[in-house]
């Protein structure tokens, strides 16, 4: 979120809510420059209720160099032994 929506926040209808435990709402929001995001739910029999949870943004880790190497399946680890090796034939 960009600094002119500080303070703010917004929520939308979860389109993926599979089961009762899927929150209904989705959103982000911002509080004091923080960002952050939160999951809502409509308390059974309540309609006036909703009861929220907050968590630092998700963010994508990429796996490293050895995490890579490590989950390499045997093919793909012969693939490429294959493929990069030199072995001076001109085919």
């Amino acid at each position: 979120m960009e600094n002119n929506y500080q303070n703010k926040g917004v929520a939308f209808k979860n389109k993926w809510k599979k089961t009762d435990r899927h929150p209904d709402y989705k959103g982000k929001g911002n509080f004091k420059g923080v960002e952050f995001e939160f999951a809502a739910w409509k308390k059974n029999g309540e309609e006036d209720q909703i009861n929220f949870t907050f968590s630092e943004p998700y963010v994508k880790e990429e796996p490293t160099i050895k995490e890579y190497a490590e989950n390499k399946s045997a093919k793909q680890v012969y693939e490429d032994k294959i493929i990069n090796q030199s072995d001076g034939l001109p085919f």
